[in-house]
């Protein structure tokens, strides 16, 4: 039964409209407001978003916004909601794009960590590391020491297959970056906890 209900959410997760809407159903505006505080984005300044969906955190950007995802429905949806000339979304995978000497002034890596093995996340994060000037900004799905029914159902279905302890997922991004902060939250429905973690890149970019 998990399973059905995990592979009807996998094929409605990849409609861009659909996946609006569950953001909206799960409180994720929640997450929004403590992204955007910890955040502190300033006018004038340059934000990568790794993963960004379908573009729900380019509004918290003051200056340049790209927006990179694998899926080309999410993006085509982004390009058309958010309209705006400081905005760009590409479809892509981002270890395998040249930015050339580019460098991005912060960068969010939000709700990814899960869905990549630790190889995988320390390729993302290492290239992450070479484009980015400032503050890393990563959210991520965590498990609980102790999860309620509800907790432990949408854990159950959740489309992403790695979802780790804190202790866990700051093991992984300590081996790329320097970590500053980390804290956890539960959004307004409880039915998650999610991470909060800022780090930096370990050398110091001009």
């Amino acid at each position: 039964m998990n399973q059905l209900l995990r592979d009807i959410l996998d094929n409605a997760g990849a409609n861009p409209y659909f996946f609006d809407f569950l953001q909206k159903v799960c409180n994720l505006g929640d997450l929004k407001r403590n992204v955007s505080l910890s955040l502190k984005a300033l006018p004038g300044e340059s934000i990568i978003d790794v993963g960004c969906g379908t573009g729900l955190y380019s509004t918290l950007a003051k200056g340049k916004y790209v927006g990179i995802d694998l899926n080309e429905a999410y993006i085509i949806y982004a390009q058309t909601k958010y309209k705006d000339k400081n905005k760009k979304f590409i479809v892509g995978d981002v270890t395998k794009i040249n930015f050339g000497d580019e460098l991005f002034d912060k960068t969010l890596y939000l709700a990814m960590l899960h869905h990549f093995n630790e190889e995988d996340n320390i390729r993302i994060l290492t290239k992450i590391s070479a484009i980015t000037r400032g503050k890393i900004l990563i959210l991520d799905l965590t498990m609980p020491e102790r999860a309620n029914s509800i907790q432990s159902f949408f854990l159950r279905v959740e489309r992403g297959r790695y979802v780790r302890s804190l202790n866990q997922q700051l093991k992984i991004i300590g081996k790329v970056l320097k970590i500053q902060d980390a804290t956890t939250i539960f959004n307004r429905s409880k039915f998650g906890l999610f991470s909060i973690i800022d780090a930096q890149p370990r050398d110091a970019k001009s």
